[in-house]
């Protein structure tokens, strides 16, 4: 009839969500939704109702689903995935540890990760190598803040104060 209905999980699932505790990414994964504040993840069965939390030493940068696998970054610890509920640690490169990652892709089969403020980079094992581009000049002295790829597999950038970056799929 073109009305909203509003149901609080916290208030149903009588959640206790940190102070000032705010979510910044949602993402749906068979039956569950994800929720990600900077300190935990929240997964909630659509089905049971039922609730996990996952809790974060440090803050949770990125939370992303590529073919049907969730990763997040935690800050300073490295990059996980979420299988049956439970982080498990994909990778603890310097790079992933000490740069933010604003999202991850898939290209020629491997995983591909845009940093904030230094490009591309491929994950070939647990390691992290630089995708060499034509296009790596255009990020220096520039700070990622979002990225889409599109449906050709080129990407759409949007940084912070220098305007949009357009990407075919080969950089």
């Amino acid at each position: 009839f073109g009305t909203l209905e509003y149901t609080s999980i916290v208030k149903d699932q009588s959640i206790k969500m940190l102070e000032d505790e705010q979510i910044w990414s949602i993402v749906e994964i068979d039956g569950w939704m994800l929720f990600k504040s900077l300190q935990r993840i929240y997964l909630y069965n659509l089905e049971s109702k039922s609730i996990k939390i996952i809790n974060a030493e440090h803050k949770i940068n990125m939370l992303a689903k590529v073919d049907d696998v969730i990763y997040f970054q935690e800050d300073r610890k490295g990059l996980f995935k979420i299988e049956n509920g439970v982080p498990k640690l994909v990778s603890d490169d310097s790079i992933i540890k000490n740069n933010f990652i604003v999202d991850i892709f898939k290209k020629d089969n491997v995983l591909l990760f845009l940093t904030q403020k230094n490009g591309f980079f491929n994950l070939d094992g647990n390691k992290l190598i630089k995708w060499k581009t034509s296009s790596d000049k255009l990020f220096v002295g520039k700070i990622v803040y979002s990225v889409k790829q599109l449906k050709d597999k080129s990407f759409a950038i949007g940084t912070i104060s220098n305007g949009l970056i357009y990407l075919n799929e080969n950089g």
